[in-house]
C-alpha cells in the first residue's frame, strides 16, 4: 500500500492526503472509499454509478476518474442555478473524463438529491449518498491514519470536516492507538468547513464511530466561515479554500492553544492543472 507523504512547515506536520491519486483524479482523499465501492460493485455486475455534487465540490470529478479507470460509467448530477450560463471547471473535467452530466434545478439539498436519485435510476445506475458519506472511506482512512500516527508521535491533530467521514477514520485510528496504550493522550481539533457540527457528529454515529474515549480530547468547532465562503490565509501547500484552508487558517490563528507536535490532516486541494 502506497502512503501519502508528510511534509513539515514551520514545525507543523502536514499529511498530504490531497496527493492520494495523481491527475486526472482531483486532489481528494475521500476517493479512497469511492474507489473501494466501485471495485466491489463492479465484481457484482454494477457498472453505472451516480452522484450529486455541489458547485464547489470535486466529488463528481473523482467519481468520473474512478469510473474511467475501472471501465464503468459515471453520472454526475449537479445544481444549475437561475441565470447560470456555464459549467464549473470541475464539471467540464467530468465531461472530459467521459461522465454524463445531469443538471438539477438548484434548491434544497434533500430535494436535489431526490431528483438526482431518480435520474440515476432511469439510467440503470446506483447513486452514492450525498457527500460520499461512506463507511468504506472511514475504513480506508483509518488504515492510513493508523500508519501515520504510529510513525509520527503527535499530540494534536487538526483537520477540516465536511461530511465527517474522514474525521471518523482519523478518530478510529486514534482510538486504536489508545487501546494499544502506544500513544496518547490526543487532542483532535475538528474544524467544520461551514456545515452544522451536530449533523457531522450524527453522520459519524451512523457509521458507528464515537469521538469519546479515555485519552481523546475531542474539540468540534464551527469557525466564522460559511460553507460557500473561501478562506484566503497564506498556505505553503495545496489546500482547498472551501474546506482545508479554513482549518489551516484556524490553526494559524490558534496555534498557541495547541500542544505539540501538531499534525494537520490535509484532506484535499484544488485542481492545479
Amino acid at each position: 500500500m502506497d502512503h501519502t507523504p508528510i511534509e513539515i512547515y514551520d514545525g507543523i506536520l502536514v499529511k498530504r492526503e490531497d496527493l492520494f491519486r495523481p491527475p486526472p483524479y482531483p486532489p481528494l482523499s475521500k476517493l479512497r472509499g469511492v474507489e473501494a465501492v466501485v471495485k466491489r460493485e463492479k465484481k457484482n455486475g454494477k457498472t453505472i454509478f451516480g452522484a450529486l455534487d455541489t458547485s464547489v465540490s470535486m466529488s463528481g470529478q473523482g467519481l468520473a476518474a474512478v469510473c474511467r479507470e475501472q471501465g464503468c460509467k459515471a453520472i454526475v448530477c449537479f445544481p444549475w442555478y437561475v441565470g447560470q450560463t456555464s459549467l464549473e471547471p470541475q464539471q467540464r473535467i467530468c465531461e472530459e473524463l467521459g461522465a454524463e452530466l445531469v443538471k438539477i434545478r438548484a434548491g434544497r439539498v434533500g430535494v436535489m438529491y431526490h431528483h438526482a436519485k431518480i435520474e440515476v435510476a432511469k439510467r440503470g445506475g446506483i447513486i452514492f449518498p450525498m457527500g460520499m458519506t461512506l463507511a468504506e472511506t472511514a475504513a480506508e482512512v483509518h488504515k492510513e491514519a493508523f500508519h501515520t500516527l504510529k510513525k509520527y508521535k503527535v499530540r494534536s491533530i487538526v483537520l477540516s470536516v465536511g461530511t465527517g467521514t474522514i474525521l471518523a477514520g482519523v478518530v478510529m485510528a486514534v482510538k486504536e492507538l489508545l487501546v494499544e496504550k502506544d500513544q496518547g493522550p490526543f487532542d483532535v481539533w475538528a474544524i467544520s468547513c461551514g456545515m452544522d457540527p451536530d449533523k457531522q457528529r450524527r453522520r459519524m454515529q451512523k457509521i458507528g464511530i464515537s469521538p469519546i474515549a479515555e485519552g481523546l480530547n475531542f474539540h468540534h468547532l464551527l469557525d466564522h466561515y460559511s460553507y460557500y465562503d473561501q478562506a484566503t490565509a497564506p498556505c505553503p501547500f495545496n489546500a482547498h479554500p472551501n474546506y482545508d484552508l479554513k482549518a489551516w487558517d484556524w490553526l494559524l490563528r490558534n496555534r498557541d492553544r495547541l500542544e505539540g507536535p501538531i499534525l494537520f490532516w490535509n484532506i484535499g486541494g484544488v485542481n492545479l492543472a
